[in-house]
């Protein structure tokens, strides 16, 4: 599964935020984590889901902020 929604794990809109922006880079499906990786000046690709939000909202909005778009996760690399 996708894992935990973080915005179920915190009531401080500013702890959440904190938490985003301790990584330097994220890879999401989560609109909400990407949009706050772009605040807190992170780089940020945004994943597609079943909907097609995420896809336009990237068109329309993100990715003139500077977010990235990929159809798939990257590969993990296991040496």
């Amino acid at each position: 599964g996708r894992g935990p929604d973080l915005r179920h794990q915190f009531t401080d809109p500013d702890d959440y935020l904190d938490h985003v922006a301790r990584h330097r880079a994220g890879v999401t499906d989560s609109l909400h984590v990407a949009i706050s990786g772009l605040i807190a000046r992170r780089d940020v690709t945004l994943l597609p889901t079943r909907l097609h939000k995420n896809r336009s909202i990237w068109e329309s909005w993100l990715r003139d902020l500077g977010c990235r778009w990929a159809d798939a996760p990257p590969a993990v690399r296991r040496d």
